[in-house]
């Protein structure tokens, strides 16, 4: 009997998912332009300002920590002039009632500006992107295997196959730092 054994996927085992999102939402909205591996290494000194990358590696990071990276790493300095993006967390302070809500809010987000704009966002294990809604479908911009899901498999903490925390939802926009 033979075992079927797959590759681990990054993310699985190194928990960099939220570092891999943010350069990949920066090379995503400015066609690759940036260094990925040196925009890489800034975010992780970043985050090792404030936490050891022992808790990263072993926990990953929450909304609070990627807040501070964003912050301290991406709004401020080189990355700030070179590669300007603008984040906001729209499902806060008030949650909306329904996913139906939420996906309309999303959907008319990513097609406003087709290519400009990402939501970022974290299942209780992984931090990914979102680049369009269509058709009952997401679209992932992701450092892993994930390409697409449907509308469907999403729901408001537990239940879904993937759970839509208000405070991990983030749009970002290409363009002018908040």
């Amino acid at each position: 009997m033979t075992t079927i054994v797959n590759p681990s996927i990054q993310g699985d085992l190194d928990n960099l998912c939220g570092i891999y999102s943010l350069v990949n939402a920066v090379a995503y909205l400015y066609d690759g332009a940036v260094k990925r591996r040196r925009l890489k290494l800034a975010l992780l000194n970043t985050f090792q300002q404030q936490w050891q990358l022992d808790e990263l590696l072993t926990y990953g990071m929450d909304d609070q920590q990627l807040d501070y990276v964003i912050d301290k790493g991406l709004q401020r300095g080189y990355y700030r002039h070179k590669f300007p993006l603008k984040f906001s967390k729209p499902l806060l302070p008030n949650k909306p009632r329904g996913l139906n809500q939420v996906f309309n809010l999303f959907h008319r987000y990513l097609s406003e500006r087709p290519h400009q704009r990402l939501i970022l966002f974290c299942t209780p294990l992984h931090w990914t992107l979102i680049y369009k809604i269509e058709a009952g479908r997401v679209f992932f911009f992701d450092s892993t295997h994930k390409k697409t899901a449907s509308i469907t498999s999403f729901s408001y903490r537990r239940g879904g196959r993937y759970e839509i925390d208000p405070e991990t939802v983030y749009f970002i926009e290409q363009g002018g730092a908040t």
